[in-house]
């Protein structure tokens, strides 16, 4: 049985690779990746903030206000490097649009919808790739080639994509599409109508879903739902948290 300061010592550097991997998280974020099936959130998020508070004190993160009115933490330089150390090569430090710009819940939503699809695809290998990836990091060549191809054929990047396994050993890819503004229903039709029209033409290795929509709210999941008849999921709090997200399902 570990030591409960090789516990905390463990559960240190699975932060500093989230940090790493995802960049900017708030500590609800943290948590749910790190107990994604916890039957009592508030007792993990105690845990995670006692690691979070070692994180600080050894001047590897930061705590930065957001745009939600709470905090996230960031990588120090330090903490960047410790991160690569620990396997997360493209680690980098400082803060961006997640903490302090407009895209904050959009980010919150993302990162909070990996972590769900994470507790949930673990049997059949699920990888997420959030937005700061896919717009600035290197990413597999497998996931690179499923992104090019959506960039050239609907001239669209993605806010997130989450890939799993098929029981043949195939991979399988959904693009994730967070939204927490009204879109034209003109928009979100033709969207779907040329996702359909392009992807029935794709090639045999890339066995891509329908979009899945991550909703701001209930009334959003129902417009979107409604419009795409795509797998619709939605936060049911303004906390924007995993352990808070339902799908949607008419009637």
């Amino acid at each position: 049985m570990p030591s409960p300061n090789a516990i905390h010592a463990h559960r240190r550097d699975q932060t500093l690779c989230l940090l790493g991997r995802y960049g900017p998280l708030r500590r609800i974020e943290i948590t749910a990746f790190i107990f994604p099936e916890s039957n009592s959130i508030g007792s993990s998020e105690e845990l995670i903030r006692r690691v979070l508070i070692t994180l600080i004190r050894d001047r590897l993160i930061v705590a930065r206000q957001n745009s939600l009115g709470g905090i996230t933490y960031v990588l120090t330089q330090i903490g960047s490097d410790v991160a690569r150390g620990l396997g997360e090569s493209q680690a980098t430090s400082g803060v961006n649009s997640a903490v302090t710009g407009v895209y904050a819940v959009h980010r919150a939503i993302g990162n909070s919808f990996g972590a769900y699809c994470l507790a949930r695809t673990a049997d059949v290998g699920g990888l997420y790739f959030n937005e700061l990836q896919i717009y600035s990091r290197s990413l597999p060549a497998d996931v690179q080639r499923v992104l090019e191809f959506f960039r050239s054929e609907l001239d669209k990047i993605p806010d997130g994509l989450l890939k799993t396994v098929q029981s043949g050993g195939a991979p399988k890819y959904a693009i994730v599409e967070v939204e927490n503004a009204h879109k034209s229903s003109r928009y979100l039709s033709s969207f779907i109508s040329l996702f359909e029209k392009k992807f029935s033409n794709s090639p045999p290795e890339f066995f891509v879903d329908r979009p899945i929509f991550v909703c701001a709210n209930k009334e959003l999941a129902v417009y979107t739902h409604r419009l795409t008849r795509s797998a619709t999921f939605y936060t049911t709090t303004l906390r924007y948290s995993a352990f808070e997200i339902e799908r949607y399902s008419p009637g």
